[in-house]
């Protein structure tokens, strides 16, 4: 049987296909805020696998703006009432239920203190929402698993539509989720509105094993099939040999499972290589490629990288 964690997370897709129609006006609007009152400074509100998705939101910032996104520890206004709040900044809270009382507090906290505060939140009747100046709906509807799932998806894209309104440059990571990639950079480039940067500049990062022949690459892949199906039962192990991949006969469910990871991986002879990749370049309207190789042996990850300069060299 399925389990209620991989039945949310395959609708993810379907969940960010929401978001991405939704909102835009919002977006907009506080871009052209940030913009007529640029922060001085950037901090995120969040915990638990909310933090996570304001480090990327972070990470996508700092990497362009040179101006660094701090996470901050809630205690330290909630319980030491440090004085940080009294600054020019954006404070970005991500929260699922966006009930925590300590995240409601430092938020407010900001906002008396004349900060720009928003809220990536999926229940946009809660008091987070109601604490803050801008509240932007992750549309993941009710989690029901643990850990967080689709909602901790959606806070990833929502990011990423925040950090388009300051102008900055902006990767998507396909090898992690391989749906709706081409949509949200092209909403990138819809809503971008110059700031650090003058024109809209998107990457694809892409998980990408090139091989000699197509049996090897088969082998290669089949190695990756299974460290895919290891990290969907939450066992950390690195990848296996191709012995004992070849090995594995697998059953329905360990099949739907690798063939739904497949998709995010392209694996091949360098012909083949080539072709997916450039046409994922012409759909993500992609200025530049971003290559992540993880291989069953460092031989085959360095040759993956020798095909590959050969490609683009050519």
């Amino acid at each position: 049987m399925s389990t209620l964690m991989l039945e949310e997370a395959l609708s993810a897709s379907h969940c960010v296909e929401r978001q991405l129609a939704n909102d835009e006006r919002q977006y907009v609007a506080l871009g052209a805020e940030l913009h007529k009152r640029p922060p001085q400074g950037t901090v995120t509100i969040a915990r638990g696998s909310s933090d996570h998705a304001a480090a990327y939101f972070a990470y996508l910032v700092m990497s362009r703006t040179g101006q660094l996104v701090t996470s901050l520890p809630m205690s330290l206004l909630t319980l030491y009432n440090a004085p940080m709040a009294n600054q020019n900044v954006l404070a970005v809270s991500i929260s699922q239920s966006g009930r925590s009382p300590d995240l409601i507090e430092s938020m407010q906290t900001f906002r008396q203190a004349g900060a720009t505060t928003v809220a990536l939140v999926n229940d946009v009747t809660s008091p987070l929402a109601d604490a803050v100046d801008w509240s932007l709906p992750l549309h993941a509807a009710s989690e029901r698993s643990v850990a967080a799932t689709k909602s901790f998806i959606c806070g990833l894209v929502a990011g990423a539509r925040l950090a388009a309104q300051l102008g900055i440059r902006f990767c998507f990571a396909h090898f992690i989720n391989a749906d709706y990639g081409a949509q949200v950079s092209r909403m990138y480039r819809q809503q971008f509105q110059a700031g650090y940067e003058a024109a809209p500049y998107n990457a694809v990062a892409l998980f990408v094993i090139c091989a000699d022949s197509e049996a090897e690459a088969a082998d290669l892949a089949a190695a990756v099939d299974l460290r895919r199906l290891h990290q969907a039962y939450g066992i950390n192990a690195p990848v296996p040999g191709i012995a004992t991949a070849r090995a594995m006969h697998y059953g329905a469910r360990d099949q739907a499972i690798i063939d739904g990871e497949r998709p995010r991986s392209i694996i091949g002879t360098p012909q083949q290589v080539a072709e997916r990749m450039h046409r994922l370049r012409e759909d993500f309207a992609a200025d530049e490629i971003v290559v992540l190789t993880v291989a069953a042996s460092y031989q085959a990850r360095a040759r993956s990288t020798e095909l590959l300069a050969g490609i683009f060299n050519a």
